[in-house]
């Protein structure tokens, strides 16, 4: 396949990063990497768009999980009855990121699907190891399912996220499978096998926004052990069986490491008679969606995957 070039605009923030001489973010406290993620996403993202309501929204606890906080946003035009919902994952190696910094683009999915979008903010490794990010989504999203909120439409849900939060998503899929009120799950270069030992890590391991050394160390935040990291909710590639998953749109970047095991998620989608589509942004590197406001091209690639959002919720 001929090489396509890295889209000029995230290549000229590569550069923007390297003349500023900042350390690996391994290197650094993680108090620091929250800080300097919490204020430079904001600045790359899509612009502020209106929306007809945001509400933030306490999820009960129940059982051993405690009470989740979460941002609900109703989209422009939005009719009185129930709306279908979209759950939303934030990204960000399950360690850093939150509600605002995915605020932009949790507003323009939901003028662009013409859904709610019920965003979940999960707790934060290493304070909370696995499985807590994954137990939060999941009690969010059978929340939604047992119509706790009389303005979301219990039988028309879809699942989203972005890296981290892709993984999330895919993993609570897997753990809601089968359910008809489960639509859709949208996956934006999502980790899908955290073991790391597909050839793209090493081909886009350095000098790409998201180093393989950084995702290790991400991997070690959010893991109790290694044995962690070959769990099905970890590692979603990783189960023996992906049958009955929901209709699957997946989002991949081309300079990044996570771009072999989304393909190859996509292939054993579709063996196991799963509806999937997978749409290859070549130019584009990981974290896409959190450049949009900076990253032109990164429009296209969240247009299909809010297009696949909007037709499967309609």
């Amino acid at each position: 396949m001929t090489p396509v070039a890295l889209d000029a605009r995230a290549a000229q923030l590569l550069k923007l990063g390297a003349e500023s001489g900042a350390p690996p973010m391994e290197s650094q406290p993680l108090a620091d990497v929250r800080a300097q993620i919490n204020e430079s996403l904001p600045a790359l993202g899509l612009p502020l768009e209106q929306v007809a309501e945001v509400q933030d929204l306490i999820v009960p606890a129940s059982g051993a999980v405690p009470a989740v906080p979460t941002r609900l946003y109703i989209p422009l035009g939005a009719p009185a009855g129930p709306l279908p919902v979209v759950a939303f994952f934030h990204g960000g190696g399950w360690a850093s990121c939150g509600l605002d910094t995915h605020d932009t683009l949790c507003r323009y999915l939901a003028n662009a699907t013409e859904a709610a979008v019920l965003a979940v903010d999960y707790r934060l490794a290493p304070e909370h190891k696995f499985p807590a990010a994954f137990d939060d989504c999941v009690h969010v999203v059978e929340w939604l399912k047992r119509g706790s909120y009389p303005r979301l439409d219990a039988r028309r849900i879809a699942l989203a996220g972005d890296s981290a939060g892709g993984n999330l998503a895919a993993a609570v899929a897997r753990q809601c499978t089968p359910d008809p009120a489960i639509r859709h799950q949208l996956l934006i270069y999502p980790v899908l096998d955290s073991s790391q030992q597909r050839p793209s890590h090493a081909t886009y391991g350095k000098g790409y926004f998201l180093d393989s050394t950084t995702m290790r160390w991400f991997v070690e935040l959010y893991a109790r052990s290694e044995r962690d990291v070959h769990d099905p909710r970890f590692s979603p590639l990783l189960a023996g069986d992906l049958t009955g998953l929901p209709a699957t749109t997946v989002l991949v970047a081309g300079y990044d490491i996570n771009h072999d095991e989304a393909l190859e998620y996509g292939q054993r989608l579709t063996s196991a008679h799963v509806r999937c589509s997978v749409h290859v942004y070549r130019q584009l590197p990981h974290g896409f969606a959190s450049m949009a406001g900076f990253i032109d091209a990164s429009g296209a690639a969240l247009a299909e995957g809010a297009q696949a959002l909007r037709h499967a919720l309609a």
